[in-house]
């Protein structure tokens, strides 16, 4: 889920690319998975209507 620093051993499970965290809610969670602070995971190549970020403007 994350990469080891430079010079340092990397032989953990949790080193590597083969997933990322996902971070914040989606509109389609409920209203607790919803929040900014939900961590989820996912593979780096997965595409979904329901992750990414919005822009927001005021009228």
């Amino acid at each position: 889920w994350y990469q080891a620093y430079p010079n340092t051993p990397s032989n953990s499970a949790d080193f590597g690319e083969k997933y990322r965290v996902v971070r914040g809610g989606s509109w389609i969670d409920n209203r607790i998975n919803s929040r900014a602070t939900n961590r989820n995971w996912d593979a780096p190549t997965i595409r979904d209507f329901d992750v990414g970020f919005r822009c927001v403007n005021t009228f």
